[in-house]
């Protein structure tokens, strides 16, 4: 799949018939090894580059997840301004794949011909049972069989 991209220190590897094997690593963002406050806002993240999706009805890809603990992302479109309008969220649990659906409801709130990205972002950070915050295992996924629905 051209055009996937991922932040900081996670990777992407373009794979055999349109495939992209995502690795996202959970991270420090302050110095030392304490968890701060940038690390508990950074939320990695891979997008999907777009373009003008005014005539898009509904994208639909495959996610694999190929690690041992469960997704949980949000779902963004990213407008050329860098403005981010979060439109959905999906569970995916380890070694399950899932279809997933971007429909652009006619409710959305966005010029669609103005998005640019479709950003799939995770937590960096959890909060274990004595409140104290620890980062979260990497995600490693395959996204592939992209389709484009038009209205």
């Amino acid at each position: 799949v051209d055009g996937v991209t991922v932040n900081q220190k996670s990777s992407v590897e373009q794979g055999a018939n349109g495939t992209a094997q995502v690795t996202i690593r959970s991270e420090y963002k302050d110095k030392g090894t304490e968890i701060g406050n940038k690390t508990q806002l950074f939320r990695p993240y891979v997008t999907i580059e777009t373009g003008d999706l005014s005539k898009a009805d509904t994208i639909y890809f495959d996610c694999t997840n190929t690690g041992s603990s469960d997704l949980l992302m949000q779902i963004e479109l990213v407008m050329t301004s860098g403005e981010k309008k979060a439109i959905d969220s999906s569970f995916i649990a380890a070694g399950k794949t899932r279809t997933l659906r971007v429909h652009f409801w006619d409710d959305i709130k966005a010029d669609l011909a103005d998005v640019s990205q479709i950003r799939l972002s995770f937590d960096n950070v959890d909060l274990d049972e004595n409140n104290k915050a620890f980062l979260l295992p990497d995600k490693t996924f395959c996204l592939s069989d992209f389709e484009l629905v038009l209205k």
